[in-house]
């Protein structure tokens, strides 16, 4: 809502197509427009944890559910998101370790990753 920088009300109506479904379209949101979510299948694990399966619309939307579970939670797929998360806590680590705030790891990170590119391309 911050970014909402004027409103106008209008006399036009909308109407919505006939047969369409607001809870149809946002499903599979995750917690912006519905506070539960369809899971998919839970199953409970050998070693006492639980395997979730949903259907999302938007990954970015569920990430800061993820990365509140910490190292009790793991991404399987998809790719994109387990690696998106990976590179995250990979970066918090850093910080950590190195007492540095994440804002200046993720500078040292991007001119490492622009030197190994630059060093690739040279060897090769």
């Amino acid at each position: 809502m911050e970014r909402i920088s004027s409103v106008v009300v209008l006399e036009q109506r909308f109407s919505p197509p006939l047969g369409s479904s607001l809870r149809k379209m946002l499903g599979h949101a995750w917690g912006i427009w519905t506070s539960d979510h369809p899971v998919e299948v839970v199953r409970e694990l050998v070693r006492g944890g639980v395997e979730l399966r949903l259907v999302i619309a938007e990954p970015t939307k569920i990430r800061p559910w993820i990365l509140g579970w910490g190292k009790e939670c793991e991404v399987v797929t998809p790719a994109d998101l387990r690696d998106s998360i990976a590179y995250e806590l990979e970066q918090a680590t850093v910080a950590y370790e190195t007492g540095r705030s994440l804002a200046d790891v993720k500078v040292l990170q991007a001119r490492r990753t622009r030197t190994n590119r630059v060093s690739r391309s040279i060897a090769g």
